[in-house]
């Protein structure tokens, strides 16, 4: 069955974030839950997050201390149809990484059309262009999460950024993405 925002409480929200991620030290949840809790000083704005990790307490912890219990809908091991669906919902697509090559999640976002911000780290750049079909911002500043939200949402700019994340993604380069899928398997191996 087709979900709708109302299933999850999220009918009311200006904005919907999405992250999709392992919950470890390197991702940099915590500081898109700051960016949360300073967004939702202006706007009623809302984040789906998925996945599970060493992590998780922590964020959840974070989650209660800022009061953001009702904004923020935690999905962990779901099926990839759900997870797709899921991007649907969502209006901009977070990924605040510390560091790693260029996250799958990100391209995943773009396929889904969606606007990107992520972490001006490593390979990231490759996929998302600033101005485009996203925004870069520095890794560990919430307040440039929140800068970057914002002008998206003031400039309207949803639709011609989602646009421009599935032209890139059709243009993109998908023999890197075997490479990565394979390095990503190498590692879980190892």
């Amino acid at each position: 069955a087709e979900i709708t925002r109302k299933d999850y409480n999220l009918q009311d929200a200006d904005i919907v974030l999405i992250n999709v991620n392992r919950l470890e030290p390197n991702k940099g949840v915590p500081y898109l839950i700051e960016a949360l809790k300073i967004l939702n000083q202006e706007l009623n704005v809302g984040l789906i997050l998925v996945g599970t990790g060493s992590e998780e307490e922590k964020i959840k912890s974070q989650i209660k201390r800022l009061g953001l219990e009702e904004k923020v809908k935690h999905f962990k091991n779901i099926p990839d149809e759900l997870m797709f669906q899921l991007y649907t919902l969502a209006d901009i697509s977070v990924t605040p990484t510390l560091y790693e090559g260029l996250p799958l999640v990100i391209l995943e976002a773009m396929a889904c059309g969606k606007p990107i911000v992520a972490s001006n780290v490593s390979e990231v750049p490759q996929a998302v262009k600033d101005g485009v079909n996203g925004f870069l911002v520095p890794p560990k500043n919430p307040r440039a999460i929140v800068d970057k939200i914002l002008e998206i949402y003031d400039k309207n700019l949803f639709v011609k950024m989602g646009v421009a994340s599935k032209k890139i993604v059709k243009n993109y380069d998908w023999s890197k993405i075997a490479k990565m899928a394979i390095r990503k398997y190498e590692e879980l191996v190892r």
